[in-house]
């Protein structure tokens, strides 16, 4: 039950019941709503760059970037709700608001079909952003005087390949003369993704927030917006997942 109100809330910010202060906040940008799910934007793009001390300037930038924004990496948080809304709509169990939000996941659910863990077009967007504003603001970087040349590592996936290119292709359209190395191999991958040892923290941290949801998530009020019978809806969503064997969050 918990998963499935975690899905829906992170997908759908519109169904989120939040105080008056933070609501008149997001209602200016919406994408604030779905918290780390959000995309590469706002604040990010007009910070105030540093300065070189006096006497200095710069001539080398190290770049250490995470792939552009993509679609999730598992079929099933697509397709799992839009089957769960569906069958509901069939026994007559939603409200308009669940038909709303029926229609509007099946659009979702069938443009992310066989796109699991894919880059975005948005996310290509990204990469090609944050290499205009480096390649702008630092034209010194570039020069032929310091060398002029670029190495680039990604781990080997096709979401992090196709940033780096896209990334790459910016830099090489504002300075046509770069000499780009790129790779993109296991061999590298203690550099390109070192946090392998975290795994440990990270199912700390896990259960932690499992446990903190259970605690603190109140969903009737949320669940009975979508549905007009909720305890057919926990039933539902319960069954559904245990059925499928689906994956929590």
């Amino acid at each position: 039950m918990k998963r499935f109100l975690l899905i829906l809330s992170a997908l759908f910010v519109a169904t989120i019941a939040f105080a008056q202060s933070s609501r008149e906040e997001i209602d200016k940008k919406p994408d604030l709503a779905i918290s780390t799910h959000s995309v590469y934007a706002g604040p990010y793009y007009s910070q105030p760059i540093a300065k070189a001390p006096k006497g200095y300037e710069p001539f080398y930038i190290s770049h250490y970037g995470r792939h552009g924004s993509r679609y999730h990496t598992a079929q099933d948080k697509y397709d799992t709700p839009a089957e769960m809304l569906e069958k509901a709509h069939r026994d007559g169990k939603l409200t308009p608001l669940g038909e709303s939000l029926m229609r509007r996941v099946r659009i979702m659910a069938d443009d992310a079909h066989m796109r699991a863990g894919d880059l975005s077009q948005r996310g290509e967007r990204e990469h090609r952003g944050i290499a205009e504003r480096m390649a702008k603001l630092y034209p010194q970087v570039f020069a032929e005087k310091n060398g002029n040349h670029i190495t680039c590592l990604a781990s080997p996936y096709v979401r992090s390949v196709i940033s780096m290119a896209a990334f790459t292709e910016r830099l090489k359209e504002e300075y046509p003369k770069l000499d780009i190395t790129r790779y993109a191999s296991l061999h590298d991958l203690h550099l390109t993704r070192p946090e392998s040892y975290m795994d440990t923290f990270y199912k700390k941290a896990r259960q932690i927030a499992k446990d903190y949801q259970r605690d603190n998530t109140h969903d009737k009020a949320f669940i009975s917006r979508l549905f007009n019978d909720y305890d057919y809806a926990a039933k539902l969503i319960c069954d559904y997942y245990k059925s499928n064997n689906t994956t929590g969050f």
